[in-house]
């Protein structure tokens, strides 16, 4: 009697080039979500860096530091100067007097308060801008406490620069800050200086540059009432 033998066919694995294959898109997609997440955490931790270290008279307003004198949460520099009450016009405050004179009345007292001391009340000041040279920008990180200052030779010949004087208005302080130069710059380009600085955001600054361009002689070069952003 012959005995007949069944047979099975066998179900064939993922090879292994599908297995590690499978094993590489994983990976690759783990990478991507850890990066995302390490991406936009990092960006809240520095935005509430900046919103802990921005202390009054600034505000912290779309994601910047500005300077906010009366509290509105609205930066000064985007507020246009609007004049206070006219005379035979005073407004009244709440208790029925009028309001007393001082930085934050709308009227700028020119016995006692200016451009530098009370923006709120003058505005911004009007910059005599330089000669022979032009601010680019003026930054100040006062969680580091430096001052860097970029300007452009806009005059027509390369000039060589030898020093460089920065002074800096501060609510009830004034600081001094110099550095020498001792190099040329060519006409339309561009240099820093950063100085080591207790500045403050939205306060001013008047710059003096010396040096010798070839044809004039040695030269001195004052701006003033340049804004610090």
């Amino acid at each position: 009697m012959n005995s007949t033998k069944k047979s099975g066919k066998k179900l064939a694995g993922p090879s292994k080039y599908e297995f590690f294959g499978s094993m590489t898109s994983t990976v690759i997609i783990i990478i991507v979500v850890i990066a995302v997440a390490m991406f936009f955490s990092g960006i809240v931790a520095q935005r509430f860096f900046l919103q802990a270290s921005c202390e009054r008279p600034y505000s912290f307003v779309n994601g910047e530091c500005c300077l906010d004198y009366d509290g509105n949460n609205v930066c000064d520099s985007d507020e246009a100067y609007k004049p206070g009450p006219q005379e035979g016009n005073e407004e009244e405050d709440t208790s029925g007097g009028t309001i007393e004179p001082g930085c934050g009345d709308g009227i700028c007292d020119s016995g006692s308060e200016n451009c530098i001391s009370c923006l709120a009340d003058c505005g911004r000041c009007t910059t005599e801008e330089m000669e022979k040279f032009e601010v680019v920008s003026a930054i100040c990180n006062p969680v580091i406490s430096q001052f860097v200052i970029t300007v452009k030779n806009s005059y027509e010949n390369e000039l060589f620069l030898a020093d460089v004087w920065i002074r800096i208005f501060g609510d009830d302080t004034e600081q001094e800050l110099s550095k020498n130069a001792r190099f040329y710059l060519r006409s339309g380009k561009e240099t820093t200086f950063s100085f080591s600085s207790r500045c403050e955001i939205g306060s001013y600054f008047d710059i003096k540059i010396t040096g010798i361009e070839e044809t004039v002689g040695s030269f001195e070069d004052s701006g003033s009432s340049y804004y610090i952003q």
